[in-house]
């Protein structure tokens, strides 16, 4: 971070960027680039790579606004790429491999990235840390990362570090930190300590039961921590709706999360509810959540990782009562 500071620096004093090399977490207007887990949890792996082959770092979104609408850089880097760098159509690399071998072979000055990867690239991730400590060179570690794939009994240097990562890239901007506060006065959470139930019911079409998934989600908060406040959270107006008359919950105000990729323009402040739910989740002492990556990276981001249980595993419906 010392290093990528340095480089802005030297970028500013420069007339050209013919001497630099730049790796773009991007978002492109025509570009399916999925939510906010699929889009930022691989950060952790590209500031990896983007170190290993000294190239500074930039994260730039297209839509549904700008990242720095919701997100601004914290004191650790900056990730704002700068008005001279203009991003061309290069291609774009949407896979870990491809992102491997594009910048192991790749001379262009900006390499762009919109990685789908359901997990943030976190097995790579390890292993390369794996590596690292036992004093591996880069050459080495990239051949090592090519010739086969990850291991998943690595330690888990991916989970351990992504919330100390997160923090020392983004601060909500001025416009979350009102919603965030607005949000924790109305449902009393200001100085409180909560267990968060998320519902993620509109990750694709299944059979409703917006007041079993809730109660569900209900229960396995209570599993977590017995005598603890719970705070419902879910991207459907309904579940929100059902769970209005459980009189041991607090409920998030009933309205339609909206995805970030969805295909209709919509105002961008509808989009600021996601976040504002993102941040509910990683204040929370525990978390309980079901389908897609949202509520994993709540986990992430949680003050307590290791205290969370997904109720919705290998396609159905876990019990909580173990």
């Amino acid at each position: 971070m010392e290093w990528h500071h340095e480089q802005r620096v030297q970028l500013r004093k420069n007339e050209t960027i013919n001497e630099f090399r730049f790796l773009v977490l991007t978002c492109r207007e025509d570009a399916v680039c999925g939510g906010i887990s699929d889009r930022l949890k691989s950060v952790p792996l590209l500031l990896q790579l983007a170190s290993l082959y000294d190239r500074i770092f930039y994260i730039h979104w297209e839509r549904p606004a700008p990242l720095e609408y919701f997100l601004q850089p914290a004191a650790g880097l900056d990730w704002r790429v700068p008005e001279k760098l203009t991003l061309t159509t290069t291609p774009v690399y949407r896979t870990v491999h491809d992102l491997l071998v594009g910048l192991r072979d790749s001379h262009a000055s900006i390499v762009q990235v919109t990685l789908q990867d359901q997990h943030g690239g976190s097995s790579w991730y390890n292993r390369i840390e794996d590596y690292r400590q036992q004093g591996s060179a880069r050459d080495e570690i990239i051949r090592s990362l090519l010739s086969s794939a990850p291991h998943s009994n690595l330690p888990r240097h991916f989970r351990h570090h992504f919330r100390s990562i997160w923090s020392t890239l983004f601060v909500p901007s001025p416009l979350l930190a009102q919603a965030l506060q607005e949000r924790q006065t109305g449902l009393g959470l200001t100085d409180t300590t909560y267990v968060a139930a998320h519902v993620r019911a509109l990750y694709r079409p299944v059979t409703p039961r917006y007041e079993a998934w809730a109660m569900h989600a209900l229960h396995c908060a209570r599993a977590l921590r017995p005598q603890t406040l719970v705070v419902l959270l879910s991207d459907s107006v309904d579940v929100l709706q059902a769970a209005l008359a459980h009189p041991d919950l607090r409920v998030a105000p009933p309205a339609t999360v909206v995805h970030l990729d969805q295909s209709e323009s919509r105002p961008v402040q509808e989009y600021m509810d996601t976040f504002v739910d993102l941040y509910i989740m990683a204040q929370a002492q525990c978390i309980t959540h079901g389908r897609g990556g949202f509520g994993r990276l709540g986990v992430l981001l949680s003050q307590n990782a290791s205290c969370f249980f997904n109720y919705y595993q290998g396609g159905r419906t876990m019990s909580c009562d173990a």
